[in-house]
């Protein structure tokens, strides 16, 4: 029986270990599309704000068509704000494709350390097999001893 508790818990790590290279091979497969994406995305992003930013210093639109803005309200003015400073970075070059890739790989690093924590944490858990005293009255009976691959245990009265 505890030979198959060993071989059960044997089998589990290596399937959560495969599964877990598994998954991070399928996440870093996708990186640098995924960056180039993102990058795309911002640079496009930018391109218009400068577009529009040009048109309303020089058009005339009607207050009509222009978008509303709310700025009694934090949240929005603290996302325009960081929507402002992720601009400048795209604009002066801190944000590249080489970057994003870069902070994606260490993304899932970390991601993956922090499964093999849980893991960790969850076999050790699983490992522990609860123990049991009951009364003995013949000491001198082998059948009494407890046996491990390292000892064996022979209670003494």
């Amino acid at each position: 029986q505890q030979c198959c508790q060993q071989l059960r818990t044997h089998l589990q790590k290596r399937n959560a270990l495969r599964d877990q290279k598994e998954r991070k091979s399928k996440l870093t497969k996708y990186i640098p599309d995924v960056s180039r994406s993102l990058y795309d995305l911002l640079d496009g992003m930018r391109k218009r704000r400068q577009e529009a930013a040009e048109l309303e210093s020089t058009s005339l639109s009607s207050p009509r068509k222009r978008p509303r803005k709310n700025d009694s309200d934090p949240s929005y003015q603290r996302q325009q704000q960081q929507a402002e400073d992720i601009m400048e970075k795209v604009e002066n070059g801190a944000i590249t494709v080489s970057s994003i890739k870069k902070k994606l790989e260490e993304a899932v690093d970390v991601q993956n350390s922090i499964e093999e924590q849980e893991e960790a944490r969850n076999s050790l858990k699983q490992q522990r097999i609860p123990l049991f005293i009951k009364p003995l009255f013949d000491l001198e009976n082998g059948e009494n001893d407890i046996e491990h691959p390292l000892f064996t245990f022979r209670p003494l009265q």
